[in-house]
């Protein structure tokens, strides 16, 4: 049966099609909300679609269901990452945990990924860890658990430790002095062998910061530049944003050598792996192939990258997906 579901800022049009899922328009109702995806079809039940507009918003109530659903958004560059480093095998009866999961797309894509894997989501917002879970009710995924989390620089106790840990999308988030005390507290609960997976941070020294700004050349201005470029130029309404709030948008991205710097014990303990599967054989190899194929854009760009990797035997990508094994 179609329904309507209403928000203060919006209306959301539900209509059942005749596969069994559902399609969702979001109808902005007053003021300027932008909305980054109006449309989706979805297999939700209406229950779980209402609880997502209630904590997303109707901003985020599509984009926050693609994540999960779209097979072409989250879930190419999440694969890359994971199987270009480690192969498929090497997750079979083993601990992953999901750092900074959100609303639990990520974490039920993995779980889709990697059916023997044990998964533990941890997040701060116990809002969005209500979706997570309900999610996974919905699809019945008991090898999934969440944490909350009851700090940005604690991690929930008698967590145990893991054969694998991935940060997706979660590093650029995290700010200067978060990065600084979590990272040595990840690695403390990583097994000897284990892998820990850096995936969609934004690279510190592109030429373009896409991510939170859309403008070029923020990435090698100093910070108070940078924050006035930015509040002045970008059209991503952040005429207002302090420059914390930057950094907690993720302006700042991360580089590798800052995250290899934050592994204690350096490379006594840890080693980088190198992209051999899938393919992929350089850092611009997974991400053409996790990210670049969703426009004719990125496509384009890959081409740039990659010629320019064969021409210099260095290319810079948009987008970091590291994999760092703990060797000692």
């Amino acid at each position: 049966m179609d329904a309507v579901l209403t928000h203060a800022e919006a209306i959301v049009q539900i209509v059942e099609l005749n596969d069994g899922r559902r399609r969702i328009d979001v109808e902005v109702t007053g003021g300027a909300t932008y909305v980054h995806r109006k449309s989706c079809d979805t297999s939700y039940p209406i229950a779980l679609i209402a609880k997502i507009l209630e904590i997303k918003g109707p901003a985020y109530l599509c984009d926050e269901i693609s994540r999960d659903e779209d097979n072409s958004y989250i879930e190419p560059h999440l694969r890359t990452t994971l199987f270009a480093h480690v192969e498929p095998s090497e997750f079979v009866g083993k601990r992953l945990l999901d750092f900074g999961c959100g609303s639990g797309a990520s974490t039920a894509i993995m779980a889709r990924l990697l059916p023997a894997t044990s998964i533990v989501g941890i997040d701060l917002e116990s809002d969005f860890l209500g979706i997570a879970r309900a999610r996974a009710a919905f699809y019945g995924l008991d090898t999934v658990r969440f944490e909350l989390s009851k700090s940005g620089e604690q991690l929930p106790t008698a967590l145990g430790n893991f054969d694998f840990i991935i940060l997706p999308a979660v590093y650029e988030h995290l700010l200067p002095q978060e990065r600084e005390r979590l990272m040595p507290q990840l690695w403390r609960h990583l097994n000897k062998d284990g892998v820990l997976f850096i995936d969609e941070t934004p690279h510190r020294w592109f030429p373009i910061e896409s991510h939170t700004s859309s403008l070029p050349l923020v990435n090698y201005l100093p910070d108070p530049l940078a924050h006035r470029f930015v509040r002045t130029c970008s059209r991503r309404q952040l005429a207002d944003a302090t420059w914390p709030d930057l950094l907690r948008k993720g302006v700042r991205g991360a580089s590798v050598r800052e995250i290899m710097r934050m592994i204690p014990g350096g490379k006594a303990q840890s080693e980088l792996i190198k992209p051999r599967h899938l393919g992929a054989r350089s850092a611009v190899d997974v991400w053409c192939a996790g990210y670049a194929q969703s426009s004719a854009a990125k496509r384009a760009l890959g081409k740039m990258l990659k010629l320019l990797q064969a021409v210099t035997h260095a290319a810079p990508v948009p987008y970091l997906s590291l994999a760092i094994r703990k060797v000692a």
